[in-house]
């Protein structure tokens, strides 16, 4: 998924902050030209990010996404529609079939050990 480039994106740019301020050039043209590159830089990630957004949003399939703890922080409407009650705040477990608890309890550590989870789950209830 696009999630990992969008990722090492904003890597690039929160290290490309750090060497500029760790080396300010001794031409003011120079810093200037650094700013400017760093803003585009990160106008190019938020067009990104937002480009990623729309497409998952509009998606048939459902997307959650969740906390570390696994309670659910966005979904798209495809979501909503198949889970049919309000998602924010929800815990991810109370929304999937019993039987994909340890899936979800995978999920979770993959997220907790800063890997990105991806799985499919079923529903609790039959839609």
């Amino acid at each position: 998924m696009q999630e990992n480039s969008l990722d090492q994106q904003i890597q690039a740019v929160r290290q490309c902050i750090s060497e500029l301020t760790r080396e300010a050039p001794a031409d003011p043209r120079d810093l200037l030209r650094a700013a400017e590159n760093l803003a585009a830089a990160a106008t190019r990630v938020e067009e990104e990010r937002q480009q990623l957004r729309d497409l998952i949003w509009s998606s048939p399939d459902a997307f959650v996404a969740t906390d570390a703890g696994g309670r659910i922080i966005d979904a798209n409407p495809a979501a909503a529609s198949l889970l049919g009650e309000p998602l924010p705040g929800t815990l991810l477990a109370a929304c999937c079939h019993p039987d994909a608890q340890p899936d979800i309890a995978r999920m979770l550590a993959d997220l907790r050990a800063g890997h990105p989870p991806c799985g499919v789950l079923s529903p609790r209830r039959a839609t």
